[in-house]
């Protein structure tokens, strides 16, 4: 068994890596470059290409403003690409030994190919089953744990096109998703309940916002119109292929997007998103047989 000093001492490194990866934005380049994804740093977009170059001539302040306004033209409206949530009115959560939980799973032995089967499958680790994260360097089954898809960013592989019949944005498969796979954590600047009011009348005049609650008690809600993951692309849709899943991860709550059915590669991504606030009565463009009309409930 480990000492209490030692486990401490390895979630604090755990947690350690999870912030310098919280602030370290991602600028786009080589392959999400070549998926339209225009370059940003600091809160500014800094190289634009094609049709938007000719006509904002380096003005690229006012081509974020005029992407934000309208949705964009060519390309994607620009963000900074995050490998995990920022939160913007606290710190992270520090983790005890005493607050970690350990699942009851076994590492098994190597097959006949000389690799270690999967541990901590959906039907055997009881915090699979309710929706929490293995921790490395505690979970019985080391290396060979399969419970820990948040931390390793295990996604799907997607890409980010516009939709045929002019909806805008959206994600595809670019190849088949089984049912229960995890697509792709969604992710964003993490605000409370004033900084969430703040930013709505903000965004008031923008084409479009990502806003998605975290959390109830307390109140959090991710923002993922300026900082985000390819999740951002997801569109609504009343029959949707996908689902959200709040988990737990490393101490913090975190969300999932996870097929719901079988996808096809080159199918669009969509997930239900059920709104509740002003944003509940807009008008809803999924083409559905059992569309409701609204993006509310």
């Amino acid at each position: 068994e480990r000492s209490a000093k030692d486990m401490q001492q390895s979630l604090a490194s755990l947690q350690d890596g999870e912030v310098r990866m919280a602030e370290a934005a991602v600028s786009f380049e080589g392959e999400s470059y070549e998926k339209g994804l225009q370059i940003i740093q600091n809160g500014q977009c800094v190289q634009v290409e094609g049709e938007d170059k000719v006509r904002f001539a380096n003005r690229w302040d006012k081509h974020l403003q005029w992407a934000r306004r309208t949705g964009g033209g060519i390309h994607p409206v620009p963000f900074v690409m995050l490998r995990r949530n920022v939160y913007l009115h606290r710190k992270y959560v520090k983790l005890r030994p005493g607050d970690v939980q350990k699942c009851q799973c076994r590492m098994r032995s190597k097959g006949k190919d000389g690799k270690v089967p999967q541990g901590c499958r959906e039907e055997t680790c009881v915090l699979r089953q309710t929706f929490v994260e293995c921790t490395p360097g505690i979970c019985p089954c080391g290396d060979a744990c399969t419970n820990q898809r948040f931390q390793k960013q295990h996604y799907a592989a997607v890409e980010c096109k516009k939709t045929p019949d002019k909806r805008g944005w959206g994600l595809y498969a670019k190849e088949p998703i089984r049912k229960g796979e995890f697509v792709v954590e969604y992710m964003g600047e993490v605000v409370n309940k004033k900084m969430y009011e703040k930013r709505k009348k903000e965004y008031a005049c923008e084409h479009n916002t990502y806003f998605m609650q975290l959390s109830n008690q307390p109140f959090e809600m991710i923002d993922a119109s300026r900082k985000s993951s390819m999740g951002r692309f997801l569109n609504h849709s009343c029959d949707p292929n996908c689902e959200t899943q709040r988990w737990r991860s490393l101490g913090e709550p975190v969300v999932g997007i996870f097929a719901k059915k079988d996808i096809a590669a080159g199918d669009e991504l969509v997930f239900d998103y059920q709104m509740d606030d002003g944003a509940a009565k807009r008008k809803c463009r999924c083409k559905a047989e059992k569309c409701r009309g609204v993006l509310g409930k």
